[in-house]
């Protein structure tokens, strides 16, 4: 395809009368009408196809998952593919999965082998699924690819959700509490403070403190969301350089409390998704460069490529990953005893079971601790919200029943 060119979805009718479904690559549409009618086709339609990465993971989440598990089904029971994408694309909600699965189902009738006509939807199915179906087709295994595809889907999710939910209350605890103390600030203080100078009476530090923070609040919380939205776009901009984002990856890693939980699922993804592929019969190599194009952490994609290149040169992999310094030395042995087996891929399954049971574990510790954490955050905050609000009224109650001698 020429630099200028573009991809066309194609629906037209053949003279027969049969439908015909395709995409093709021109300048313009005007290009694609004239050329599907020199062959003699009525065009119905033509649209231009959205453009996709080619890079991209696994796919994940539960409707995903389904889909997997249901084709494998229909599969096992000697449905005709294309009969089965189109019984699963009927059940589906209108959106861009449905429109997915049937033009899959159009392309494969036309002859086209399962993984090829996925490509036009990158997005939904990505390389590296493609990749294992195409695997799974070759050795007679579609349907055990699939129940994989489906497997690796849900843990996905599962973990992902696990660690976000686990990063994400906290952070959703600490701005409501700030969001309180703004609104206490803004309203609730200034009040008290004139009823001190109504009763003569001199505020106490802490008072005197947030009052003074007070009439900077507005100011304070436009400095913060200026920040904010300034790191955002700094970091945005410096992970597109790959060294910065492997050293930004690697820092997260190391940030307390929060980096120990994404180190381990990020080494379970890494285990588990070289675990399917392997099981599929995909060479060590390519397996590697596969997981080096789709991960969406610079320092595992990294280590994927050294890997890679080491396997390409013979060498062991429990000898390669010895190498690698941001995988945990446990990996390397049991890497080791995988390949003395024969075993490499029960190895990597358990390897990914083990991370992602340590993830939880860590996401159930984090939760523990942070909620005591903001618990008594929070019961220091009322606390002196108590007190500031009480203090002139004990200072004239004081002043009643002790007065100056």
């Amino acid at each position: 395809m020429s630099n200028g060119a573009e991809q066309f979805e194609v629906l037209a009718t053949t003279p027969e009368g049969e439908p015909y479904a395709d995409v093709v690559a021109a300048g313009n549409s005007a290009e694609v009408v004239a050329s599907l009618r020199e062959r003699g086709l009525q065009v119905s339609r033509v649209r231009p196809v959205s453009p996709v990465s080619a890079e991209g993971g696994m796919g994940r989440g539960e409707a995903f998952a389904a889909f997997n598990e249901m084709l494998a089904s229909l599969t096992r029971h000697d449905v005709p593919l294309p009969e089965a994408l189109r019984v699963l694309a009927e059940d589906m909600k209108r959106g861009r999965f449905r429109r997915a699965v049937q033009e899959t189902a159009d392309r494969v009738e036309r002859g086209m082998p399962l993984h090829e006509a996925m490509e036009i939807n990158e997005q939904v199915f990505p390389a590296l699924y493609r990749r294992l179906v195409a695997a799974g087709a070759k050795s007679g295994r579609l349907t055990d690819a699939l129940l994989m595809a489906a497997d690796h889907a849900r843990r996905s999710e599962t973990v992902r959700s696990r660690v976000q939910s686990a990063v994400v209350y906290p952070a959703v605890v600490f701005a409501i509490c700030l969001a309180s103390l703004g609104v206490y600030l803004a309203l609730a203080l200034p009040g008290y403070e004139m009823a001190h100078a109504a009763l003569k009476l001199e505020m106490p530090f802490v008072s005197r403190l947030l009052a003074g923070a007070s009439a900077a609040w507005p100011w304070l919380a436009v400095g913060l969301l200026a920040m904010a939205a300034l790191v955002w776009v700094a970091l945005r901009l410096a992970r597109r350089d790959l060294h910065v984002r492997r050293r930004l990856d690697l820092f997260a890693w190391r940030i307390p409390a929060a980096g120990p939980l994404w180190r381990p699922a990020e080494m379970a993804d890494f285990c588990r998704t070289l675990c399917m592929l392997l099981k599929t019969n995909v060479p060590m190599p390519e397996a590697l460069r596969l997981l080096q194009s789709v991960s969406g952490n610079a320092a595992v994609s990294e280590a994927a490529a050294h890997l890679a290149a080491a396997a390409e040169r013979g060498e062991p992999f429990s000898d390669a990953i010895l190498r690698e310094t941001d995988f945990p030395r446990d990996v390397a042995w049991q890497i080791a005893s995988g390949e003395a087996s024969g075993r490499l891929a029960e190895s990597m399954e358990l390897l990914a079971a083990s991370f992602e049971e340590r993830t939880e574990r860590l996401a159930v510790a984090l939760e523990a601790w942070l909620e005591i954490a903001f618990l008594i955050a929070l019961a220091l905050l009322v606390v002196s919200v108590f007190a500031t609000m009480l203090w002139p009224f004990w200072d004239l109650l004081s002043g009643v029943w002790m007065p100056s001698q």
